[in-house]
C-alpha cells in the first residue's frame, strides 16, 4: 500500500507521464536518506496494479519504454518525435475523428480506446527542428 501512495504522489506532482525509472528517480530525490524507496520491481508491480484498476493508464512510446499517467479524464496523447514530450489532448477534441473511424468500419472501440498522435511539440517547432 505504501508503494501505491508513493507512486501516486509522484505522478500527481507532474503534468504528464513518467517511466518506472523516472518514478523511482523522483522517489529517491524526495525521500529522506533514512527512509526506504521501493525498488524497480515493486514499482513495476505497483503501476501494473494501478493500471489494472483504472487508476493509471500506460502509454508505450516508440522506443519501447512505457510511461504512466493518471487516468483522471479521458484523453489522447500527442508525442513529440524529436524530444519525446507527451502532451495530453482532451478526448472531446478528437471525438469526431473517433466517431468517423467507428462509422467507417465495423470495428467497435472499447471505453479505453485512445489515439497517439506523433509530431513536433511547440518547443521543438520554435527551435526549428524537423522530424
Amino acid at each position: 500500500m505504501a508503494s501505491r501512495v508513493a507512486v501516486l504522489t509522484v505522478l500527481e506532482s507532474v503534468d504528464g507521464h513518467l517511466s518506472v525509472a523516472e518514478i523511482q528517480r523522483r522517489l529517491v530525490a524526495a525521500t529522506p536518506a533514512d527512509a526506504q524507496v521501493p525498488d524497480l520491481a515493486t514499482i513495476y508491480r505497483t503501476v501494473t496494479t494501478l493500471v489494472d484498476r483504472g487508476v493509471l493508464h500506460a502509454l508505450v512510446l516508440e522506443d519501447g519504454v512505457t510511461s504512466y499517467g493518471l487516468a483522471i479524464a479521458p484523453h489522447h496523447h500527442a508525442v513529440c518525435t524529436r524530444c519525446g514530450t507527451v502532451i495530453e489532448v482532451p478526448a472531446q477534441r478528437l471525438a469526431s475523428a473517433l466517431e468517423h473511424a467507428r462509422a467507417g468500419s465495423e470495428f467497435t472501440l472499447s471505453e479505453q480506446a485512445g489515439l497517439t498522435l506523433h509530431g513536433l511539440c511547440p518547443r521543438c517547432q520554435a527551435a526549428g527542428t524537423t522530424t
